[in-house]
């Protein structure tokens, strides 16, 4: 059980640096960062030990130690007994909501917005309160390029530069309404005729005054 422990905990935390390794390489915009730490290290460690033999009894029992306290297993909260399912029964899977992806308008609104000048695919991202990759699958579905090396506010990573937002859609164009004062007839014609023979004609100096006339004058 102790050799199983050991074990895991090695494999735990051999996976925590590299992943600690990897997230310091994409903030850094550097992909072969954590891969040239890992060599460094272990040569380093190599170097120490063939210097130093006498360090080897303290760095196994370091190792084993943080290794041993990594491998516990983990722990499994109980069912309540009213929610275990009964024998035979199989546990009903309730379907995950599938969140959507912004569209290509959205993502031009938030590029604009958030641009100084370009945008980190992380600012992005916590704005519309997803994860970098789902951000990254709808700006390649929308057409929009991502590149390393983008600078936001004096640090480097993986965004979209300036050059690459979309174009805003420009807002439509309000339909102009004719305005007609109180008691006036909505109609364009510079003349209008009444039924009881009178004639109202639109002053050509001021085009809000009328003139009604009596027809025959």
């Amino acid at each position: 059980m102790i050799a199983i422990r050991l074990a895991r905990g090695t494999g735990r935390l051999a996976w925590r640096t590299w992943t600690r390794l990897r997230a310091a390489g994409e903030r850094h915009d550097d992909q072969l960062g954590p891969y040239i730490a890992v060599t460094l290290s272990l040569a380093a460690l190599g170097y120490v030990l063939s210097a130093v033999p006498i360090l080897g009894t303290p760095l196994t029992l370091a190792w084993a130690l943080a290794a041993y306290r990594a491998g516990a297993p983990e722990e499994t909260a109980p069912v309540p007994a009213d929610d275990a399912p009964e024998p035979g029964e199989q546990p009903s899977a309730e379907p995950e909501e599938e969140q959507l992806l912004p569209t290509r308008e959205e993502l031009a609104a938030a590029l604009h917005q958030l641009a100084a000048p370009h945008v980190h695919l992380t600012a992005l991202a916590a704005h519309f309160g997803l994860s970098s990759g789902q951000l990254r699958e709808a700006c390649d579905g929308a057409g929009i390029p991502v590149a390393g090396g983008v600078r936001m506010g004096g640090r480097v990573s993986t965004g979209v530069r300036a050059p690459d937002f979309p174009t805003l859609s420009p807002d439509p164009e309000p339909v102009p309404e004719s305005v007609v004062a109180a008691g006036q007839s909505n109609n364009n014609n510079a003349q209008a005729s009444t039924e009881e023979g009178f004639s109202i004609t639109q002053d050509p100096v001021n085009h809000h005054r009328w003139r009604v006339t009596k027809a025959g004058n």
